[in-house]
């Protein structure tokens, strides 16, 4: 017997269904997924139609097939929303129904069953890839901290030499102190909300929330697990005491002064503005979280004059690393890829910087031979 899905609020649910139904798809041209698609069935407009279809029982879990597992949560729609509509949340319900009826693609089902295994969707505890890159930086764990780093357990899965290059970058910053503990390995339970097994998620996420003790403030290194402990967690009910910050605000905090407030105006340079080094800002941070100023003072104290915001398309988009859209349709997250790489050659640029360490993966993925890095590896290669 498949477990009930989690209560909802009908009202509000409805509501919002409602909203997007009588709308006439306005959100439709910034939705990065159903530009690369090329069908209107992709579109916000028609996801959330499909899903009040579902929710009043008008269609079945069958007829519904996999097209809201067609989404990476990225917000851009919600940022167009004249009505303020949080559709992410929202597919992120009407996935819970699909789960519970097992209709899910087959790669996400297995990504879910991964954390009964290792409380992760790799199958695999993150702990031994944290040590080893610790060890290579010259970094032991600790028991606790007032600030803590979360790696994120796509970066320990995919990306460890990251986590290497920032605590060798950090040895450099002495007056700042991020402790790595062995919940720092752990994993937010980000896939599990978005596979829509919401009933493991909670209480993945109430387990993930007890390993932080005393701890004041979580620094997470991916955007996409800041988002998940600062926007989910509340909308799941689970109370999650630590302030959330991502890695960059977090660093840009720490070395921010009133003498940084002039070198700003780097954040009023055009898109591909022909300088050498473009960042790429990550739709979980470009969306939410307040950031913003402290990041690109950061961005200046490292990079100077040169550097640019990259945008594709006339907006800063996503990359497809989120949603687990590479393991619900793949096609479409590595096209996203490739058309964002693509864009960047163009420009001319030398170097493309992410700050996010999913992003950086995914798009290494598709042009392994350009120069693509995180933020912390420019500055170990180049600044220190």
């Amino acid at each position: 017997m498949r477990r009930p899905a989690l209560p909802i609020v009908s009202d509000e649910e409805s509501r919002a269904y409602a909203t997007c139904s009588a709308c006439p798809s306005l959100c439709r041209s910034v939705c990065p997924v159903a530009e690369i698609e090329a069908r209107e069935t992709s579109a916000p407009q028609r996801l959330m139609s499909l899903a009040g279809l579902l929710q009043k029982g008008m269609v079945s879990a069958a007829e519904v097939g996999d097209i809201p597992y067609h989404c990476t949560s990225c917000g851009a729609c919600e940022e167009a929303c004249l009505h303020d509509n949080q559709v992410a949340l929202w597919m992120l319900r009407t996935r819970n129904r699909l789960f519970e009826n097992g209709r899910v693609p087959n790669a996400v089902a297995e990504a879910a069953a991964c954390f009964g295994v290792a409380g992760n969707q790799y199958g695999k505890s993150g702990e031994p890839a944290l040590v080893k890159a610790l060890e290579d930086a010259g970094v032991q764990l600790r028991r606790s901290g007032v600030d803590v780093y979360l790696a994120g357990c796509e970066s320990l899965h995919d990306a460890p030499k990251v986590v290497t290059s920032l605590f060798r970058v950090l040895n450099k910053m002495t007056s700042i102190d991020l402790t790595v503990t062995r919940a720092s390995a752990l994993c937010c339970g980000a896939p599990l909300a978005w596979a829509g097994e919401h009933t493991g998620f909670v209480s993945h996420a109430r387990r993930f929330a007890s390993a932080f003790g005393e701890t004041k403030r979580v620094i997470a290194h991916d955007p996409a697990c800041a988002h998940t402990l600062r926007t989910l967690y509340p909308h799941f009910g689970v109370d999650f005491q630590p302030e959330v910050w991502t890695l960059y605000g977090f660093i840009g905090e720490q070395i921010w002064d009133s003498s940084l407030s002039s070198s700003l105006s780097r954040s009023a340079l055009g898109p591909n503005s022909g300088r050498d080094n473009l960042v790429f800002e990550p739709c979980h941070l470009v969306r939410t979280f307040g950031e913003r100023d402290r990041t690109r003072a950061l961005l200046d104290q490292v990079l100077g004059d040169d550097w640019g915001l990259f945008h594709h398309n006339g907006v800063n988009d996503c990359c497809g690393a989120a949603g687990l859209l590479p393991l619900s349709a793949p096609e479409t997250a590595w096209e996203l890829a490739h058309q964002k790489v693509a864009a960047f050659v163009e420009t001319g640029a030398r170097s493309l910087i992410a700050l996010s360490p999913r992003c950086s993966t995914h798009l290494r993925r598709a042009a392994p031979a350009l120069r693509i890095r995180d933020l912390v590896e420019v500055v170990l290669e180049d600044y220190t």
